[in-house]
């Protein structure tokens, strides 16, 4: 994958490091549980072109698990500014960041409304 520091916009379809399917970005900086720690990934997905068919369709992954970006989602003014300040609102939002390595089995278990500085 280029180098690219910047967080995805929604709607942007990549390819993880680990898996073969694409997976379409629709929400980023997401709160995940996980046997009662609160973190966050960079991004939560579903199977393109699929969507979303259950409560179990959700991938959580972060930027740096990001093998090839197939699309690049759409960009206005609203998302350049979120894209701009991601990086310090995930710094300054109180949570760790989590990885694959340390999990699994990345399922949802927490109320997909939530996200870090959207609460």
């Amino acid at each position: 994958m280029k180098e690219n520091k910047m967080i995805l916009p929604i709607g942007s379809v990549i390819i993880t490091k680990e898996g073969n399917i694409p997976l379409m970005v629709v929400s980023r900086g997401t709160l995940f549980e996980d046997e009662g720690k609160v973190g966050y990934f960079d991004y939560s997905a579903v199977p393109y072109p699929q969507g979303v068919t259950d409560d179990e369709t959700y991938a959580f992954f972060n930027h740096e698990d990001i093998e090839d970006i197939i699309y690049f989602g759409y960009i206005n003014s609203d998302e350049q500014v979120f894209a701009e300040n991601y990086h310090e609102m995930i710094a300054n939002s109180g949570y760790e960041k989590m990885s694959l390595t340390e999990k699994t089995d990345i399922t949802p278990e927490i109320d997909s409304t939530r996200s870090v500085g959207f609460e």
